[in-house]
C-alpha cells in the first residue's frame, strides 16, 4: 500500500550548487529514521528547512504540489536529455503503512515520467541489515529491487548514500547503483575507501562547478564514489567511520 508524497519544485532553481535546472523536494515523511544523517541533515536547518516545513505542515497547502502535478511537470518542463535534481530534501516515495519500504507503484510512475530526462537523486533508504541483524529483512530486499528498477531504466539515477566509507564498500558490493558518502572533513580530493574503491570529492566544494555542468551524480555507471563534506548547522552530528 502506498501514498502520494507531497512535492515542491522549481523549473529553474536559483540554488547556487545545482545551477539553473529543474529541482524538486519531497516531504520528510519519506525519510528513513535509521538514516545516519537523520539528525544532521542540512534540510533541518536554515532557510531550506522553512521550505521543507511547507511540505510537512497541513496548513501550508499553497506551497506544495501533488504527485500527479509533479509527474506532469517532468513530462512538460524537463526536455529530452536535460539534467534535473530530485529530493533536494526528502527521499524516494514510501509505502503508506510501512515507511521503511519504498513504494514500487510510485517509483514506476516516476521512472515512466522521467524516462526522457537525465534526473538523479540520493537515497538513504534501508538496503543493508543493521549491525545487530543476522538476516536480510524483506524490506531490505524490497528496497534493493526498487532502486535496481530505477537504475535499470533510462532517465533517472539513484545514488546510494553511505554513512561512512566502509559502508560505501558494502553498498558498492550490492551492484544496484552508484554510491556517494558524506564525511565530516576531507583531506584530499581523491582518496580510497577501506576496501580500495576510489572516492572523489564533489567538484563544487573546491571549484564551484555547478551540477548543471557536472555529470557525476547522473552517471549510474561511474567507477568511483562521490565524496561530500558534511555542511550546515548539523554537520557536527554527521556519522563517523566506526572504530574497532
Amino acid at each position: 500500500m502506498s501514498y502520494y508524497p507531497k512535492k515542491a519544485f522549481n523549473p529553474k532553481s536559483t540554488n547556487k550548487k545545482t545551477g539553473k535546472m529543474f529541482v524538486a523536494k519531497t516531504d520528510s515523511s519519506t525519510c528513513w529514521k535509521g538514516c545516519g544523517l537523520f539528525e544532521a541533515c542540512y534540510g533541518k536547518f536554515g532557510p531550506i528547512s522553512w521550505q521543507w516545513d511547507n511540505l510537512n505542515f497541513e496548513n501550508r497547502k499553497h506551497a506544495r504540489r501533488s504527485w500527479k502535478v509533479f509527474l506532469k511537470a517532468l513530462t512538460t518542463m524537463v526536455g529530452k536529455g536535460q539534467k534535473w535534481r530530485d529530493q533536494e530534501v526528502g527521499d524516494l516515495p514510501t509505502q503508506k503503512t510501512r515507511k521503511v519500504r519504498i513504494s514500487k507503484t510510485r517509483i514506476k510512475e516516476l521512472s515512466k515520467a522521467s524516462s526522457h530526462t537525465r534526473g538523479w537523486t540520493y537515497t538513504h533508504h534501508k538496503v543493508l541489515p543493521r549491525a545487530w541483524e543476522t538476516t536480510e529483512s524483506e524490506s531490505v530486499v524490497h528496497n534493493r529491487e526498487c532502486i535496481d528498477y530505477l537504475n535499470s531504466n533510462p532517465g533517472y539515477t539513484v545514488n546510494l548514500s553511505a554513512d561512512y566509507p566502509s559502508q560505501a564498500d558494502q553498498k558498492l558490493a550490492l551492484g544496484i547503483g552508484p554510491v556517494c558518502v558524506t564525511v565530516p572533513s576531507v583531506d584530499s580530493k581523491t582518496t580510497k575507501t577501506p576496501g580500495g574503491a576510489t572516492m572523489r570529492q564533489c567538484p563544487y566544494e573546491y571549484s564551484d562547478t555547478q551540477c548543471v555542468d557536472c555529470n557525476w551524480c547522473s552517471d549510474r555507471d561511474r567507477n568511483f564514489v562521490v565524496l561530500f563534506t558534511a555542511h550546515g548547522q548539523g554537520k557536527k552530528r554527521a556519522p563517523v567511520e566506526p572504530t574497532g
